[in-house]
């Protein structure tokens, strides 16, 4: 089965489309043995250099990596090792540095593999590969989810991610497509992670130019809550945010140190908004448009 590309192809496309239409459907998929057979497809897609089958192995193990159980199985099969070889071997390619990017992504829901990512090269050649496609949305977006998942309760992550320029590739990221709103908010989530078990790091994030980034970030009603609690864990006061409606008429928000009475309801500061902001960074298994 393994000698024809097409076949293997469509095996790829089938667990994309199964386990998108229905996200319960991702453990029956991993229970029918379907991860050995991905990692003999992407055995092919090495041995044939096609990029077209290894992007659809990597999209199909991304949805596939919805909880712990199946994370464990990917990595023992060897598909997220393959996974840095590609990326390596083929940064050329925004499609597939793309795919690599989101496979990192949703495998971070592991807190020891995704430590393993920081230090075993996986972390870095991510990094280059933002570097190299700045101008792809797909690449940002999943490598700022990626950068917010990692540093997610790992402080220790964090110093390693600053120390290789990863909270400059966010800034870079967030400037380069301004109005990319689930870029944006990946974005907010990734400082904010950083910096509330790493305050040592605020200037350097600062330094960065997070202010004024942040700031922008908050117009947006999808990244407005990340964007605030990324501002207030910076220490930044006075700010005042803009959000507009559909017909680009300017909102009044809350201004940062305003009193109570200039408060919009959406932003107050509740008890909460920790953990409503710790678990919209779990990277959510997505399928990606601009890769089919």
């Amino acid at each position: 089965m393994f000698l024809f590309t097409p076949k293997s192809l469509s095996i790829c496309q089938f667990v994309n489309l199964s386990i998108y239409s229905a996200h319960d459907n991702a453990k029956e998929v991993s229970n029918l043995g379907f991860i050995p057979v991905l990692h003999k497809i992407a055995a092919l897609s090495h041995s044939q250099e096609n990029l077209q089958l290894a992007v659809a192995v990597m999209n199909a193990t991304r949805v596939l990596s919805v909880n712990d159980e199946i994370v464990q199985t990917v990595v023992a099969s060897g598909l997220l090792d393959w996974t840095r070889v590609s990326l390596q071997k083929y940064t050329d390619s925004p499609g597939l540095v793309s795919a690599a990017i989101g496979v990192y992504r949703n495998i971070s829901g592991n807190d020891e593999i995704k430590s393993n990512l920081c230090t075993n090269g996986s972390l870095d050649e991510m990094l280059k590969g933002m570097k190299r496609h700045q101008s792809s949305t797909s690449v940002q977006e999943h490598g700022c989810g990626t950068i917010a998942a990692m540093a997610l309760r790992r402080p220790e992550n964090v110093s390693i991610i600053v120390s290789m320029g990863g909270h400059t590739s966010v800034a870079t990221a967030m400037k380069q497509h301004p109005k990319h709103v689930a870029l944006q908010r990946q974005g907010c989530l990734a400082v904010r992670n950083m910096i509330v078990r790493n305050q040592d790091l605020k200037e350097v994030i600062l330094e960065a130019g997070f202010e004024p980034i942040l700031k922008a970030a908050g117009q947006f009603q999808g990244s407005v809550d990340e964007a605030y609690a990324a501002l207030r864990d910076l220490g930044c006061e006075g700010i005042g945010m803009k959000k507009y409606d559909e017909t680009g008429k300017e909102i009044k928000l809350q201004m940062f140190g305003e009193k109570k009475a200039n408060f919009n309801s959406s932003l107050m500061e509740t008890k909460d908004i920790e953990n409503r902001v710790n678990a919209n960074a779990k990277a959510p298994a997505l399928s990606n448009p601009e890769l089919f």
